[in-house]
C-alpha cells in the first residue's frame, strides 16, 4: 500500500504531501489506481479539493516507485475534530455539510464520482483572513482520489476506467451505499448516501448503523436495516434536516435527492429557519430592507477610504457584516466580495484575492447560470489576479474554462466577453505559448473589424495594443 510523508519543498520553500508506492510493474493495477489519482486532482480546479503539485516515477532496483506531491493541509481531518468535539451544533454541522457538497458538485461536475467519501478523508483548515461565505470558521477541503472513477464513457479514457476488478471490494464499508455491496455502478447517489451518513454521524455521534462492526455487519445494516431518525438521536435537529438525511440514506438510489444542488437547496432551507449562521430566524421585509441599507451605507464608506489597504480592511468587515446580516447568497454580499478581491489586489495581495475569488466562484457555479454578469465577472477577475500571482497559464486556461461555459449564452459583442477574450490571448502570450496567442489574437481583431468596422476606435485600440506583444510579428 501507499506511504505518506509530510516534506518540505527547499526549491519552493514550502510544506508538501508525498505519497509514494512500490510496484513492480507500472501496469499493477495499484500502479494504474494511483496514476488515475493524479489524474483526476489534475482535472480539478477548486479549493476545497487538495491541489496536485508533481507526479513521478523511478526504478528503484526491482521495483518502480511512483511519487505524487500534493498541497500539505495545516488543520484536522473530520474524524480527528469529531472525536475531540462530539456532537457539535446543528448549525455547524449544516455548514460543514453544506461545504462538503460544494467540494463534492465540483467533482460531479467533471463527471467524477469520488466514492469513499468519509470524516477521514474531509480535511478542516482554519480560515485565514474574513471567514468564509456563511461564516464558517473552517474551510473543508476534500481528500484521497484514490478511488475515484468517471460517471461515464465522457472522461473514462483519460483516466484509464475499469482498473477496479469485477468482484473487489474499495471504499469503506461504514459509508458504503447498499448497491455497492452488491456490485453496482458507482454513481451520485452513491456520493451522497455517503454524505447522508457524514451527516448523521457529525450530528448523532455515531454513525447511522452502529451495531455494525465486521464487512458482513455493514453490508447486511445498509441493504436492510431501516434508516433511524436523528430527531430520536437529538430532538433539536429540524424536521426538514432529519428528512434530508433520511432521503439521502434512503436504500434505493432513485429515492434520493436527484444531486449536490437539491442538497444544498434543502440545506439552505434548514438554514432559513435560523439553525445555521448567517441568517436570522423570522426577519421581516422591513429588517432585511434596512440591513440593506445599512450594509450599502458601510460599502459606500469603505469604498470612499483611499488607501487600498485601508479599503480593503474595511471591506473585510462589511463583508463579514453582509453575510450575517443580509446571506451569503445574497447579490450585495456577492458584490462586496468582488470589490474586495479587486481591492486586494490593487493592495499588492493577489494571492489572497485570488484564494477570495476562488471560493466565491466555486459558490457561484452553484447559484447562477453561467452567463450571470457577477458570475462572468467574478471568473475574469480571478484569472486576472491568478495571472498577476505568476501563473499565466493557469490564467489563459481558466478563460478558456469561461469562454467555453458562456459560448453561445452571451452576445459576440459583450464588452465582458471581449476582455475575457483578449485576457486569455494575453496570458497564453505570456505563458510562452506564442501560437496559442497568435491565433487568439488574429480571431479577436477579425471579430473587432466586423463588429467595430476597420477603422472603428475599439478596432484601432486593439491594434496599438497588439503593437506590445513583439513575438506575434515574428
Amino acid at each position: 500500500m501507499a506511504e505518506v510523508w509530510k516534506a518540505r519543498d527547499l526549491l519552493l520553500n514550502r510544506t508538501v504531501v508525498i505519497k509514494s508506492l512500490r510496484v513492480r510493474t507500472p501496469s499493477d493495477a495499484l500502479a494504474q489506481r494511483f496514476v488515475r489519482e493524479a489524474k483526476v486532482l489534475a482535472a480539478i480546479d477548486d479549493p476545497r479539493i487538495v491541489k496536485i503539485y508533481d507526479v513521478s516515477v523511478e526504478l528503484s532496483g526491482q521495483e518502480y516507485c511512483l511519487y505524487l506531491i500534493t498541497q500539505f493541509l495545516d488543520g484536522l481531518t473530520l474524524q480527528q475534530y469529531l472525536a475531540a468535539r462530539p456532537r457539535p451544533s446543528v448549525s455547524e454541522v449544516v455548514s460543514l455539510v453544506r461545504q462538503l457538497c460544494e467540494a463534492v458538485a465540483m467533482v460531479h461536475a467533471r463527471d467524477l464520482v469520488h466514492r469513499d467519501l468519509k470524516p477521514a478523508n474531509l480535511m478542516l483548515c482554519p480560515v485565514a483572513g474574513p471567514s468564509l461565505p456563511g461564516g464558517a470558521q473552517s474551510r473543508l477541503v476534500l481528500i484521497d482520489f484514490g478511488i475515484a472513477r468517471p460517471l461515464s464513457s465522457r472522461e473514462s479514457g483519460a483516466l484509464d476506467a475499469g482498473v477496479t476488478r469485477h468482484g473487489y471490494f474499495v471504499g469503506t464499508p461504514a459509508y458504503t451505499p447498499p448497491e455497492l455491496f452488491t456490485g453496482g455502478a458507482p454513481s451520485v447517489a452513491s456520493d451522497l448516501y455517503s454524505i447522508g451518513c457524514i451527516l448523521f454521524e457529525a450530528i448523532a455521534g455515531r454513525g447511522p448503523f452502529p451495531d455494525a462492526v465486521d464487512f458482513t455487519d455493514h453490508w447486511n445494516a445498509h441493504r436492510e436495516a431501516p434508516v433511524p431518525s436523528l430527531r430520536i438521536e437529538r430532538p433539536d435537529v429540524p424536521a426538514p434536516l432529519d428528512d434530508l438525511a433520511r432521503d439521502l440514506l434512503a436504500k434505493s438510489p432513485s429515492d434520493r435527492p436527484t444531486g449536490t444542488a437539491e442538497v444544498l437547496a434543502r440545506l439552505d432551507e434548514v438554514i432559513s429557519m435560523g439553525t445555521a449562521p448567517g441568517r436570522r430566524r423570522g426577519r421581516t421585509a422591513i429588517d432585511q430592507a434596512g440591513a440593506l441599507h445599512r450594509i450599502e451605507a458601510e460599502f459606500q464608506g469603505a469604498m470612499s477610504v483611499a488607501s487600498p489597504h485601508g479599503r480593503a480592511d474595511q471591506l473585510e468587515e462589511v463583508l463579514r457584516n453582509a453575510v450575517e446580516a443580509l446571506s451569503p447568497d445574497h447579490r450585495v454580499t456577492w458584490l462586496i466580495a468582488l470589490n474586495l478581491g479587486r481591492t486586494m489586489q490593487e493592495a499588492g495581495r493577489p494571492e489572497q484575492a485570488v484564494s477570495l475569488l476562488t471560493i466565491l466562484r466555486t459558490q457561484l457555479m452553484t447559484r447562477l447560470p453561467a452567463g450571470d454578469p457577477i458570475a462572468v465577472l467574478c471568473r475574469l477577475n480571478l484569472a486576472r489576479y491568478t495571472g498577476d500571482c505568476g501563473r499565466p497559464a493557469e490564467a489563459a486556461a481558466q478563460l478558456g474554462e469561461l469562454l467555453a461555459a458562456v459560448g453561445g449564452v452571451i452576445g459576440a459583442d459583450d464588452r465582458t466577453l471581449l476582455e475575457a477574450r483578449y485576457d486569455q490571448a494575453h496570458w497564453s502570450y505570456a505563458a510562452g505559448d506564442v501560437a496559442a496567442a497568435r491565433r487568439l489574437f488574429d480571431a479577436l481583431l477579425t471579430d473587432h473589424v466586423r463588429l467595430f468596422g476597420p477603422g472603428g476606435d475599439d478596432t484601432r485600440a486593439l491594434r496599438s495594443c497588439l503593437a506590445g506583444y513583439p513575438a506575434l510579428r515574428a
